[in-house]
């Protein structure tokens, strides 16, 4: 396993955040990589890391908002059901 790389997102803003994920393959890339996302193809994906295409701004649609107001309450019941903690990293983390 290889090295991961912590950086840090305290005081970025939301431009370099997105700047910062684009040249990796996050979580929310996974289904796609895989061909499971029924909005988003791998070619789309690629071409979107690549540079070739400008990803289509999702941050206002309401299952995306939600998604975000709901991650406190997930993490929440996730700790509940399992007993394991959660906790929040204020970084991206890059495996290298």
């Amino acid at each position: 396993m290889g090295q991961i790389i912590k950086i840090s997102t305290a005081g970025m803003t939301m431009e370099e955040w997105r700047a910062s994920r684009k040249n990796s393959i996050g979580g929310s890339d996974a289904a796609t990589v895989l061909g499971l996302n029924p909005w988003s193809s791998p070619y789309t994906l690629w071409a979107e890391k690549t540079g070739a295409l400008e990803p289509a701004d999702i941050s206002k649609k309401e299952a995306v908002r939600l998604g975000h107001y709901l991650e406190p309450y997930v993490a929440e019941r996730f700790a509940e059901e399992t007993g394991k903690r959660v906790r929040r990293e204020n970084y991206i983390l890059k495996n290298k």
